[in-house]
């Protein structure tokens, strides 16, 4: 699953995950409006969870439709950040408090983004597990807080927070022994 090929763009899968860019920005238009923000925030989860769904149930899973599907995630969650510091629902120290796996996992993409010779083996990509999927389940819970009840949003904060380093720790651990594996 390396290859990357525009035919593989071309399936439903990949235009979900594409559609969360433009979902993005009407996030940070209605950003003002909460409820209506929060209807975007789920339709652009919904799609997130249906994309991965659809690849798997139409055997789709390919690298393209995972790049597509990582960008796409990578540019609506900044749009969601932008939108919520812009308009001052969440202030800069809560917004590095959502993002501290992000923060967390930099290092680990700038290694693998810069290992050719790991890339050419045929290492797969680093993929979330049950440590990432509950940080972004908090991530979102966070979101919809800071857009609808600001005053619960604290202890939701410090959960993610926690929660994102000990994900992150997890991914970078998993690698490292990956890494010191001997090869087969």
């Amino acid at each position: 699953m390396r290859r990357y090929r525009l035919a593989d763009a071309l399936h439903l899968p990949s235009y979900l995950s594409a559609s969360r860019v433009p979902l993005g920005v009407v996030f940070i238009s209605v950003c003002t409006q909460p409820w209506t923000a929060f209807a975007v925030l789920v339709v652009a989860a919904l799609t997130d969870v249906l994309d991965g769904w659809l690849a798997r149930r139409l055997r789709l899973a390919n690298a393209t439709g995972a790049l597509i599907d990582g960008v796409a995630d990578k540019l609506f969650v900044a749009c969601v950040a932008y939108g919520l510091v812009a308009f001052g629902r969440l202030g800069w120290p809560g917004l590095l408090a959502l993002a501290t796996r992000e923060l967390g996992e930099l290092a680990l993409l700038g290694w693998f983004l810069l290992s050719h010779a790991r890339r050419r083996r045929g290492a797969p990509l680093p993929s979330a597990d049950g440590y990432g999927k509950a940080t972004t389940a908090l991530q979102f819970l966070a979101v919809s807080l800071s857009l609808l009840a600001p005053r619960a949003l604290l202890p939701v904060l410090v959960a993610t927070s926690l929660l994102g380093a000990v994900a992150a720790l997890h991914y970078v651990r998993r690698e490292v022994a990956r890494l010191t594996r001997p090869s087969p």
